[in-house]
C-alpha cells in the first residue's frame, strides 16, 4: 500500500513500538521501545488508518527491515533529519492478512529465540563471573606478577604518518574487553617501530586503556596483529611465571575490579586516566597456579559456548529477511 494513505505518523502514548528518530539520524534510525512512553518532536511512530487490511505488526517488522530506506530519507551533511514528506512517499507490500499473520509468526518465534539466546549469554558472563569471584587466594599487586607493565607513544605525525600497512599500531578503539576490533587499525613503518621497540606487544600480552571515555577496557590481541605496538593511550601488562595472562585478564573485566578501576581512572580529574603507579598498585586475589589454571579452562569452556551461541545470533537478521522475501 501507499505510504501516505496506509499509515499516519503521530507521538502519542503508545506501547511496546518500534520509534523512528526525526532529529540528529543514525544508520540504526529505527528502534524498538518497549513499554509505555511519549515522545517529543525528535521521534515518531506510526499507526494505521485502517487495520482490517494492514495489521500493527506486520507494520512494525517491515519498517525495521525497511530502515535502510527510512535513512535516506533524511536530510542534511552534518546531522541528517527525516522529511516526513519524503517518508510518507515510501511504500510497502500489502500481502493478505493471513500471510501478514505468518510472517508476524514466524519473526517472533525468531524473536524469542533471540531473547532467550541473550539471557542465555547473561547467565554464562555470570557464571565467569562468580568463578573469578570464588577464587581463594592472596591479595597481590600487580607490580609483583608482571615483567612489564607501560604504555607507548604516538609516531611523530600522529595520523599523518600512519601507513596502509606495516607493523600494527594499537590504539584504545581497538580494545575492547575480551575482544580486539580490528577496525581502525593503524600501521607504522619499521623506522618508526623502531623507536617504540620499548613497547612492543608479544604473545600473551594483556593489553589495558588507560585514559579516556574507554579506559579500564582489557583484552589480549591474537598473534596474527604481530608484530605490533601501542600508542600513549594503551598499556601493555605482561605477566610473570606466578600468574596466568588469562587469569589476570579475567581479573580485571570482573565486575567488582572493573568499578575500582574505574573509580581509581575517576580520581577528580576532568579526563579519565590510570596511571602506571596506579596499575602496578592495584590488587588482585592470586590463588595458586593449578586453580588458575582450573578457572581459566572453565572460562574457556563457557566462552566456547557464548561463541556458538553469538553465531546464531548474528544469522538473525539474514533470517528474518529470508522470511519476507519468502511470502512477499
Amino acid at each position: 500500500g501507499g505510504g501516505g494513505e496506509t499509515f499516519r505518523t503521530n507521538t502519542f502514548n503508545r506501547e511496546n513500538r518500534y520509534v523512528i528518530s526525526r532529529f540528529g539520524m543514525s544508520p540504526d534510525c529505527v528502534r524498538y521501545v518497549q513499554g509505555k512512553f511519549f515522545l517529543n518532536d525528535s521521534g515518531f511512530t506510526v499507526s494505521l488508518k485502517d487495520e482490517t487490511i494492514l495489521k500493527q505488526d506486520f507494520l512494525d517488522i517491515y519498517l525495521k527491515s525497511f530502515n535502510d530506506n527510512i535513512y535516506l530519507c533524511g536530510r542534511g551533511v552534518a546531522q541528517k533529519n527525516i522529511d516526513i514528506e519524503e517518508f510518507k512517499k515510501l511504500q510497502i507490500p500489502l500481502p493478505p492478512k493471513d500471510i501478514q499473520q505468518k510472517i508476524i509468526n514466524e519473526i517472533e518465534n525468531l524473536e524469542f529465540f533471540e531473547k532467550d539466546s541473550k539471557d542465555k549469554i547473561e547467565n554464562y558472563n555470570q557464571n565467569m563471573e562468580d568463578l573469578i569471584n570464588s577464587a581463594v587466594g592472596e591479595h597481590i599487586k600487580l607490580k609483583y606478577i608482571t615483567n612489564k607493565i607501560g604504555s607507548g607513544s604516538t609516531p611523530k605525525g600522529g595520523e599523518g604518518s600512519y601507513q596502509e600497512s606495516g607493523i600494527s599500531l594499537i590504539r584504545s578503539q581497538n580494545i575492547h574487553d575480551n575482544k580486539f576490533i580490528e577496525k581502525g587499525l593503524a600501521f607504522i613503518d619499521e623506522i618508526q617501530a623502531k623507536k617504540l621497540n620499548n613497547v612492543e606487544v608479544q604473545k600473551n600480552d594483556i593489553l589495558f586503556n588507560i585514559t579516556g571515555a574507554s579506559v579500564a577496557r582489557c583484552c589480549i590481541v591474537e598473534d596474527k596483529y604481530l608484530p605490533a605496538r601501542v600508542n600513549q593511550h594503551v598499556s601493555i601488562i605482561r605477566t610473570n611465571e606466578k600468574a596466568l595472562y588469562k587469569y589476570v585478564q579475567k581479573c580485571l573485566i570482573n565486575n567488582s575490579n572493573k568499578i575500582k578501576l574505574l573509580e581509581i581512572a575517576q580520581g577528580g580529574t576532568s579526563r579519565e586516566a590510570i596511571t602506571k603507579v596506579q596499575l602496578e598498585e592495584f590488587e588482585i586475589i592470586l590463588p595458586s597456579l593449578q586453580e588458575q589454571q582450573q578457572i581459566v579452562k572453565q572460562i574457556e569452556e563457557i566462552e566456547d559456548k557464548i561463541q556458538n551461541i553469538e553465531k546464531e545470533l548474528e544469522t538473525i537478521p539474514t533470517k528474518k529477511a529470508e522470511i519476507l522475501k519468502k511470502y512477499i
